[in-house]
């Protein structure tokens, strides 16, 4: 999608990290460094947690997928801390 004609009307339906959109992404991300940097849609189903998207960073964007199993109160901390690790890692580099 990301490469097609129909990214634009993709990426209107994601949230915006910080910024607008559904929880959690809304909710996250609002330090100044992230804040409007991350365009993902999150899922839960029983026991499983997961967030996927883009990475809008200096150097390109970095697509991005994780999904957790067996999940903890600690998991969406996780996820967070990793999508926020591709945005240090890219525009430290």
């Amino acid at each position: 999608v990301y490469k097609s004609n129909n990214w634009p009307m993709f990426k209107e339906s994601m949230a915006i990290g910080g910024v607008d959109g559904t929880n959690p992404v809304a909710n996250y991300f609002k330090e100044e460094k992230y804040k409007g940097k991350i365009l993902a849609k999150s899922g839960t189903i029983t026991g499983v947690k997961s967030l996927s998207g883009v990475c809008v960073t200096e150097n390109g964007d970095y697509i991005f997928s994780i999904i957790t199993n067996n999940v903890t109160g600690g998991t969406r901390d996780a996820i967070n801390d990793i999508v926020k690790a591709i945005i240090d890692e890219a525009e430290d580099s």
